[in-house]
């Protein structure tokens, strides 16, 4: 809703009433710095699309899949990264840790610390082997419970908490008090976006406790191996719209179909795409984002031609990711979201301008033939020079399906 205080627009929303409680409030008023009610209309929409985004992801919990995988493959690069660099050189464990920044609820739940400072040195004995085998039955089973009861030890809390403050992850934090084992909010259940975060971390800390138990037992096991380096390979930061973007317009400038013109137009829908969508990874784009775009445009008064040309643009950007030769390495795209999403317009069929024929060209060209163009010159020259601006108009159409 559209609300004017003073000389500038404002921007006011309904927070949804199962959300209000998490919220503490009822709407949110946003100015939208603009007296233009045009421009406030275009800001509106973007603003309430962000909204809408926003309140589907608090009902999920504010973090997304991915970067939860991604932070679990953080703490098990670190980890095993860690084993790796400093096993035999015998180190103290307290060296190490500073050293590797390996997370302490990695390192002291279930009695850990003797345990890896075993693991880190080659000389073990026998009742060394009986005694990993227990400890690592006792780790397993202490990390399932965490994770069937919902109640997380000390060392997972402290950790999730420290990891949410540095990475300035978007979670609600319990309070203070439920961080203490003593505290009466103890067994209370932490805010959801938060107990995922807890649940992640458990998660990681058994894949590590995996590697562990493998190299304290002297083992070598190669499927694991392969699943901790394909884990963190998959969670490295991927190619983004901008990124492509940049590629594109390199490609398009170096092979000479662009003019200064045509830059320009593209860029303009390339700074829209993203204001409107965001610049995610490129495998996040669905189709559901081109409903979304096209949409956005309507509403903003794009007539159906334009919003057509700049889906078109989109598409072309993603048509070329799909063909280059190293489109699944390089820009992890599997498929077009754009594609087929031309906007349709509402004129009747009847009153469509319907496209010149091979014949209708042929015949209006030998048609100027007999016209006089030195007593009528405007019936030779103008249809001329329309002829002219439409093949100009073709030739960029075609550039842009290129």
């Amino acid at each position: 809703m559209l609300l004017r205080r003073g000389k500038n627009y404002y921007c006011r929303i309904w927070i949804p009433l199962d959300l209000r409680s998490l919220i503490g409030r009822t709407e949110l008023k946003k100015s939208l710095c603009t007296s233009n009610r045009t421009d406030a209309k275009s800001a509106a929409t973007v603003l309430i699309h962000k909204s809408e985004t926003a309140f589907f992801r608090m009902r999920l919990g504010m973090l997304t899949d991915r970067e939860l995988e991604v932070l679990a493959a953080e703490l098990i690069g670190e980890f095993t990264g860690a084993i790796g660099k400093f096993r035999g050189q015998r180190q103290k464990v307290d060296d190490i840790i500073l050293d590797a920044k390996i997370p302490q609820g990695l390192n002291f739940n279930f009695g850990g610390y003797e345990l890896f400072d075993k693991i880190l040195n080659y000389s073990r004995s026998r009742e060394d082997i009986k005694g990993f085998e227990q400890r690592f039955k006792c780790i397993e089973q202490g990390l399932e419970d965490e994770l069937q009861t919902g109640c997380f030890s000390d060392a997972t809390r402290m950790l999730a908490r420290s990891l949410a403050r540095e990475k300035g992850l978007d979670v609600n934090l319990p309070p203070d008090e439920w961080f203490n084992e003593n505290g009466e909010t103890w067994d209370v259940e932490p805010p959801a976006d938060f107990g995922r975060l807890c649940e992640t971390i458990v998660q990681a800390m058994q894949y590590n406790y995996s590697v562990a138990a493998e190299i304290g037992l002297s083992r070598k096991n190669t499927l694991l191996q392969q699943s901790v380096a394909a884990r963190i390979e998959a969670a490295k930061p991927k190619p983004k719209l901008s990124d492509l973007w940049q590629t594109y317009r390199r490609y398009k400038l170096a092979k000479g179909s662009w003019g200064a013109n045509t830059e320009r137009k593209n860029q303009d829908t390339f700074d829209e795409t993203v204001k409107i969508l965001g610049d995610k990874e490129l495998a996040d784009y669905t189709q559901d984002d081109s409903i979304i775009y096209l949409s956005v445009l309507e509403k903003n008064g794009n007539s159906a031609g334009t919003r057509s040309g700049k889906i078109a643009t989109l598409s072309s950007i993603f048509r070329y990711a799909l063909k280059t030769p190293e489109s699944t390495d390089r820009w992890r795209v599997r498929g077009n979201p754009f594609t087929e999403m031309q906007a349709e317009d509402n004129i009747p069929v009847n009153e469509k301008k319907i496209p010149y024929t091979a014949d209708d060209i042929h015949g209006l060209l030998t048609g100027l033939l007999a016209v006089r163009k030195l007593v009528e010159p405007h019936r030779f020259w103008v249809p001329l020079i329309a002829l002219y601006k439409e093949y100009n108009n073709m030739n960029m159409r075609r550039s842009l399906s290129l």
